[in-house]
C-alpha cells in the first residue's frame, strides 16, 4: 500500500509540475502580447482611452447605485494597470500619461486656434 501511495504522490507531483510549466508558458505568452500592444503609440493610446473610460483617475463614489457601477469600472482599470501594464513595465504607464498630456495640449491649442 505504501508503494501505491508513493506512486500517487509521484503522479500528483508530475501533474502539479506540468500545470506549473503550462501556467509559466501562458504567462510568458501574455507578457509578449501586452508588450506588443504597449510598444506602439496606437496601442498605448487605445489603452489610455480604456483607462480613462474606467475612470481610474476619478472618484467612483456617487452615493447611489451608480457608485457600484463606477467602482466595477475602476476595478477593471486597476486590474489592467497592476496585472498587465505594470508587469510588462511600469515605464509604459508613465509614457502613456505623458503622451496623453501631449494629446490634450494639442487639442487645447486646436480649440484656441478655432475659437472654440
Amino acid at each position: 500500500m505504501s508503494d501505491e501511495g508513493e506512486h500517487l504522490d509521484e503522479e500528483q507531483t508530475a501533474k502539479v509540475s506540468a500545470e506549473t510549466e503550462l501556467q509559466a508558458l501562458l504567462a510568458a505568452e501574455s507578457f509578449h502580447v501586452w508588450e506588443d500592444v504597449l510598444k506602439t503609440y496606437a496601442g498605448r493610446q487605445a489603452m489610455w482611452e480604456i483607462l480613462v473610460e474606467a475612470k481610474i483617475h476619478a472618484t467612483s463614489f456617487t452615493g447611489d447605485r451608480w457608485g457600484d457601477f463606477n467602482e466595477g469600472r475602476r476595478d477593471l482599470g486597476n486590474w489592467l494597470i497592476a496585472n498587465k501594464i505594470f508587469t510588462t513595465g511600469q515605464e509604459w504607464y508613465t509614457l502613456m500619461g505623458s503622451e496623453a498630456q501631449q494629446r490634450d495640449e494639442r487639442v487645447k491649442q486646436l480649440r484656441e486656434q478655432r475659437g472654440l
